[in-house]
């Protein structure tokens, strides 16, 4: 007996989420604007720079490190140097690096000095383009979650390395 009731309502439950999904699927209403950031971080300006022996140091080529400063345009530009050079060390000095999505490449090694930190931005506080766009997974898509199947969205990803 109390496994058809715990059947019933375990059924019932489903039922309400199912009626819950059409409703706001059908739901007429546009989404709600994003809200303005809370304390929109300043992006760091990229500058070209080279590597000296292989290391790459990303406040050559930009980055802050103080934590308030979006500095993955730099980061990202320093990766594109040494990727361009056959690869290398890309150097984070002592700091706090801001940062949405870093992108890998072949032959690239990150180092981070004692005391440095990369420290993930929040669109809603820190404003900007915030992380890549996820990839398009086709068909897969149907049969797992999001975090699963998607992977340029995160704060350091790479593809083919």
């Amino acid at each position: 007996m109390g496994y058809v009731t715990h059947r019933s309502v375990q059924t019932g439950s489903i039922l309400a989420l199912v009626v819950a999904m059409q409703c706001q699927r059908h739901s007429h209403r546009p989404p709600p604007a994003p809200a303005a950031p809370i304390n929109p971080a300043p992006v760091a300006k990229v500058i070209d720079a080279k590597g000296v022996a292989g290391i790459y140091d990303v406040r050559a080529f930009g980055a802050a490190g103080d934590g308030k400063t979006l500095d993955s345009p730099a980061i990202n530009k320093a990766i594109d140097a040494a990727a361009a050079a056959g690869g290398g060390t890309i150097r984070f000095p002592a700091g706090t690096y801001l940062s949405y999505s870093i992108r890998l490449k072949s032959n690239i090694t990150l180092y981070l000095d004692s005391g440095s930190r990369i420290l993930a931005a929040n669109r809603s506080i820190h404003g900007g383009d915030g992380y890549d766009a996820a990839e398009d997974i086709g068909d897969a898509a149907r049969y797992e979650d999001f975090g699963h199947g998607h992977w340029h969205n995160s704060l350091i990803w790479g593809e083919n390395i």
